[in-house]
């Protein structure tokens, strides 16, 4: 659960195996969008990335906006599905 104060503003899910960090989901609700509360959170875990040396992927719907926030951030598209992207975090991105 991500929150702002004690407000419930978004959710947070992460898979870590030995190999790898997977972001199952990054969602803050529409009202809350726009205010830098999902790019804390993914700064976050690019770090966390980092500094363990482990890939960190995600998967965002074709038609989500935040494929631009995760680009932004260094992410590039490394595969696809029907409905989704698959990104994964370039090693060389700052």
């Amino acid at each position: 659960m991500i929150e702002h104060g004690d407000l419930p503003v978004g959710a947070l899910g992460v898979a870590e195996t030995d190999a790898e960090i997977f972001l199952s989901e990054i969602q803050i609700l529409p009202e809350w969008q726009n205010r830098g509360i999902g790019t804390k959170f993914l700064a976050s875990e690019i770090e966390r990335a980092r500094r363990l040396d482990k890939p960190l992927r995600l998967r965002v719907l074709r038609e989500n906006s935040a494929k631009r926030l995760y680009e932004r951030h260094g992410f590039v598209v490394s595969g696809e599905t029907e409905t989704h992207l698959l990104m994964a975090l370039r090693l060389d991105s700052d």
